[in-house]
């Protein structure tokens, strides 16, 4: 068990802010496999699925339409995931500024972590508003 907790936290940590500021060709670089789409509202952003053994996780990258660099990162995994998330944001010591969000403040990044049905989301962010 403490093998496969340390797998996910690796995982976790590696995934969590290892993509924002990342150009769309960087992206696919690292995930030939990505498709490129339009949301609704005419955001562009690449979606990558990974075989997790048990189920498939959704990667979405949102890009900005200026420059198509990666502005926001969003997961979307099975509900059961959630409370992994919790246990790793606080196990790295991101602190808690919301019920459901955690912000590292050495990387200016804001995790939230939202429930819908049988999935769970979670997005990470660029903090701006940091006046260092």
């Amino acid at each position: 068990m403490k093998i496969l907790s340390l797998l996910y936290i690796i995982m976790f940590s590696t995934i969590c802010y290892a993509q924002i500021g990342h150009t769309k060709d960087e992206i696919l670089n690292k995930n030939p496999n990505a498709v490129f789409e339009y949301t609704d509202t005419d955001i562009p952003y690449l979606v990558v699925e990974k075989d997790m053994g048990n189920y498939i996780q959704q990667q979405m990258f949102f890009l900005s339409k200026k420059d198509y660099k990666c502005y926001r990162y969003a997961i979307s995994e099975p509900a059961t995931e959630a409370n992994l998330w919790v246990k790793f944001f606080n196990k790295e010591g991101y602190v808690k500024v919301d019920k459901l969000m955690w912000k590292n403040y050495a990387t200016s990044l804001v995790y939230t972590l939202s429930i819908k049905g049988d999935f769970c989301f979670v997005v990470t962010d660029y903090d701006f508003n940091d006046k260092y």
